[in-house]
């Protein structure tokens, strides 16, 4: 939802939710080819302190990239631990799905396999972890 804070300055809210709008109808952009359009997104809007919107999860990874190469500082790379239960009844299926197949599936919700940060980088959790250490997805 947007507030009075979390649009551009420049544009009212019915100018801002139009031009939204006409993006989504494919009314503004120049046609690469048959599938994709470019938008050229002005200054004013494009970094502001609020969450950046990618229409497919195609288009956050280079996003994150870019954000992340601005930040100063050394960047550490951290790995998921992703594994088919071990009960019996999930053998079968542990023998299909390898560790290696589920590091490679990406999708919303899902947290990459291999996770980029460097201090000051702001992060979302997609799970409460434990609330009362301040790990959790909100206040």
């Amino acid at each position: 939802m947007l507030t009075p804070n979390k649009y551009p300055e420049n544009l009212t809210i019915p100018e801002f939710a139009e031009w939204i709008l006409k993006i989504g109808d494919g009314e503004i952009g120049d046609v690469l080819n048959d599938e994709e359009k470019e938008i050229t997104i002005p200054n004013d809007i494009l970094i502001q302190k609020t969450a950046i919107l990618a229409p497919t999860l195609d288009d956050v990874a280079p996003i994150n990239e870019h954000m992340l190469s601005l930040l100063p500082g050394e960047e550490s790379t951290y790995l998921s631990s992703n594994s088919i239960s071990n009960q019996e009844s999930n053998y079968e299926l542990a023998s299909i799905y390898t560790s290696e197949f589920l590091n490679t599936i990406n999708g919303s919700g899902l947290p990459y396999h291999h996770l980029r940060l460097k201090v000051g980088a702001p992060i979302m959790l997609l799970r409460n972890i434990d609330k009362f250490m301040g790990l959790c997805n909100g206040k």
